[in-house]
């Protein structure tokens, strides 16, 4: 079956949470992702398989930076290559808006996501500390894009 990344709906928004929930110590509220379907800046997609929803993300363009605020693929589907390419098509997405760059923060303990990250060009930019709700730190990586040229 062909996946699909298509934007975002509220029709969505339970599948979204359960992957949410099941990926993130302390996962976003439903609230947060209905305030992304009404953002300017925001790019809220999913990946569907039929109509399976088997990973999301949320970015946000603006200024000639993008911000990649949240990530997940369904348990069922880890390990599979989906997380590359949910984030391939960000970066897609983040390019053709014009940013210049693409930020992002993860947690130093999640080993894959860094993997990830660094394979597709992220570098370390610093580390915030305490950024996460429980006390763990946070890796600001980047990745200078090339925009699509008009």
């Amino acid at each position: 079956m062909t996946v699909v990344f298509r934007s975002a709906t509220a029709e969505d928004l339970a599948a979204v949470m359960a992957i949410e929930r099941a990926s993130f110590p302390h996962p976003w509220p439903v609230s947060a992702f209905e305030s992304e379907l009404e953002n300017s800046v925001a790019t809220f997609k999913v990946a569907v398989e039929g109509r399976e929803i088997i990973g999301y993300y949320d970015l946000w363009c603006a200024g000639g930076d993008a911000h990649l605020l949240n990530i997940a693929v369904a348990a069922a589907r880890q390990g599979q290559g989906w997380g590359r390419r949910l984030l391939t098509d960000a970066i897609a997405t983040a390019a053709g808006a014009g940013a210049e760059r693409l930020f992002l923060e993860v947690r130093p303990s999640n080993a894959a996501a860094v993997r990830i990250y660094e394979r597709a060009g992220f570098t370390h930019v610093r580390r915030r500390r305490r950024y996460y709700e429980d006390g763990e730190d946070a890796d600001v990586m980047a990745l200078a894009l090339k925009p699509k040229k008009e």
